[in-house]
């Protein structure tokens, strides 16, 4: 067996264990339908070691604490899902087999991901080490971080090849202060009232919140020097389903893909439960919500922050 399909067999595993907790009871077929055919391009492509890798990266950054996600961009894929990589359930949505991997430069395939700014420097060490026996080329600003747009701060920049395997690059770049937040008031949640709180638990049809947003509320979290937060008010009077909110992510308004009718890309989806989980924490956990807006965004020119 070569190595893509020791991976993809690890892979297979992984994701097996994961489906009785992300979809409890029922028929799963169309859930085993869709896996298998993301599995199959995976054979297909080679790139099975990126994603293996990825869900190593995964698994520590859960066992830590640390948020680390795929870019919305690329968080349509099952697979992704299955292995904690994304918080989209991409056939709810009627998503297709979205990239996991998008074509990066000279279309060597590239995972990007986004990870808390107070962990950045564990998350690059683990995946300076688990990459290391692949590594042909390595680009780390560290211990300071370096500014390139559009994404805010790169982190790590790491490019994989190993025989019989398809080259892959890993970027991570410090996440945008509105992927964090509702992150940040879970974990003010379990300290404050020393409870575990998922956000994979939040039911996503809660009367309260939808009201908040149809009269309008501050939504979401945009950082004007890093120094602190900024938030701004979006009403949405007729909201009542997180597809509602999808819609308007959409267009060069908010500087997404264009959704075509009757679809709604994995971009505006995840979008759109990120900015429901801000409403939902701040109608039911107000307190919380203010705590964690409270925190101090770590700045770039001190590196004893991170």
């Amino acid at each position: 067996m070569d190595q893509n399909r020791r991976d993809l067999e690890h892979l297979r595993s992984l994701c097996i264990e994961s489906l009785p907790v992300k979809y409890p009871g029922g028929s799963r077929q169309a859930v085993t339908e869709r896996f298998y055919a993301e599995l199959e391009i995976l054979d297909q492509t080679g790139l099975a070691r990126l994603l293996f890798i990825a869900s190593d990266i995964g698994r520590f950054t859960q066992a830590e604490g640390i948020f680390c996600r795929l870019v919305p961009e690329y968080c349509g894929s099952l697979l992704a899902y299955l292995l904690g990589l994304s918080d989209v359930e991409p056939l709810r949505y009627q998503l297709p087999p979205g990239p996991v991997c998008e074509s990066g430069e000279h279309g060597i395939p590239k995972l990007t991901f986004a990870v808390d700014p107070w962990h950045a420097k564990a998350v690059a060490g683990f995946v300076h080490k688990r990459c290391e026996p692949d590594m042909v080329e390595e680009k780390i600003s560290l211990p300071r971080l370096y500014i390139e747009a559009p994404t805010p701060y790169h982190l790590l920049d790491i490019a994989c090849q190993k025989p019989g395997v398809a080259d892959g690059r890993f970027l991570f770049h410090v996440a945008f202060q509105w992927e964090l937040l509702p992150f940040l008031v879970a974990k003010v949640i379990q300290r404050t009232r020393n409870l575990q709180f998922d956000l994979a638990d939040i039911p996503l049809d809660d009367e309260p919140t939808f009201a908040l947003i149809q009269q309008g509320c501050d939504l979401e979290v945009y950082p004007p020097d890093w120094d602190e937060w900024n938030l701004r008010t979006v009403q949405i009077p007729k909201a009542t389903c997180i597809e509602d909110i999808a819609r308007t992510y959409s267009g060069p308004r908010w500087q997404m893909t264009p959704t075509e009718p009757g679809f709604l890309s994995a971009q505006a989806v995840a979008s759109a439960i990120n900015t429901y989980q801000v409403v939902y924490l701040k109608t039911h956990f107000l307190p919380e919500f203010e705590a964690a807006i409270q925190q101090r965004w770590p700045s770039v020119q001190n590196d004893e922050e991170f």
